[in-house]
């Protein structure tokens, strides 16, 4: 776990982020360049406003560098920065703005690079599926069977190429499930 807040794990395949602060329990044994990522997902305040003000926000991080706790209050900053997050907030809350339906902050975009073309998530209490996809310079992402993401990556970035996986903690209890990677060749 890196950042703030933790995960809970329920009836032994659940995981629920508790929210403290924004944080990303991400996977450290291996760095994944080519694949096919599928998450089950579920958001119970997905259009609805939670305390704070604020949806339930969480996300999906890929190709993140390593991590460290050598600065609790920042150390998930390296994945946002340098990787890549998907993005799971139906209000599409833009930060830099304070306004909401941004489709470069809305649930399947590549946050704040690439837009997501529709909400294509379930309603509040059902489980949704990512099935995100990076190959090289190429970044797919299906949402319950709806291509909504097509990201092209500029030859010019200079975000990772290959790095780690992970579950970010933001707002809202998300859930998540049935997290499955299969490698794809170089």
């Amino acid at each position: 776990m890196s950042g703030g807040g933790d995960f809970l794990t329920l009836f032994g395949s659940i995981l629920e982020a508790r929210p403290n602060g924004l944080g990303l329990l991400w996977y450290t044994r291996e760095v994944f360049r080519n694949f096919v990522l599928r998450v089950d997902w579920l958001s119970f305040n997905p259009t609805t406003a939670v305390a704070g003000g604020r949806a339930d926000n969480s996300g999906v991080l890929i190709r993140s560098p390593a991590l460290n706790a050598s600065n609790p209050a920042n150390d998930w900053r390296p994945a946002s920065d340098r990787g890549y997050e998907i993005q799971i907030d139906d209000m599409g809350f833009n930060v830099d703005t304070g306004q909401n339906f941004s489709p470069l902050h809305q649930t399947g975009a590549v946050y704040a690079l690439a837009p997501s073309s529709a909400i294509a998530s379930k309603p509040a209490g059902q489980w949704n599926t990512f099935e995100i996809e990076a190959t090289n310079t190429l970044i797919k992402v299906t949402l319950n069977g709806q291509l909504v993401t097509n990201y092209a990556i500029p030859a010019s970035s200079s975000r990772l190429a290959a790095g780690h996986i992970g579950l970010q903690c933001h707002t809202g209890n998300v859930q998540f499930q049935n997290v499955m990677i299969r490698s794809l060749p170089n």
